[in-house]
């Protein structure tokens, strides 16, 4: 992602290393499952690198298309593949279902169809 060159991923994965948690805490994170882009068992396991010994709860959303977008969503299947992936891989993992994305208020869509840019990377 081009924010991944101000703030690189190593630089977060350090300063959530050093997050004082109490113990018993967990670090929530959230990954948008998309097609073709970051939905295969590679990608799970890069995750799995990124994470490392942190304490983390993860919510796996699939990416919500909205009009115009240059982005899809993963087939269902490839959600669950890509799910049991982390689980077998000891992450602690939910799917989160979307709402709202029949009537363009599903999480990512609320913007609607003006400014969404064909490429956004």
């Amino acid at each position: 992602m081009p924010i991944n060159h101000r703030y690189p991923l190593a630089r977060l994965q350090q300063a959530l290393a050093a997050y004082p948690l109490v113990r018993g805490n967990a670090i929530f994170m959230e990954y948008v499952l998309i097609k073709d882009l970051n939905d295969q068992p590679e990608h799970a396991r890069q995750l799995r690198e990124f994470i490392g010994d942190l304490p983390v709860k993860l919510n796996l959303i699939p990416y919500n298309p909205a009009p115009g977008a240059a982005f899809r969503a993963p087939a269902a299947h490839d959600v669950e593949r890509f799910h049991r992936a982390l689980i077998d891989q000891a992450i602690f993992v939910r799917i989160r279902r979307s709402k709202g994305a029949g009537i363009m208020a599903a999480c990512g869509q609320l913007g609607g169809s003006k400014g969404i840019a064909a490429n956004p990377a």
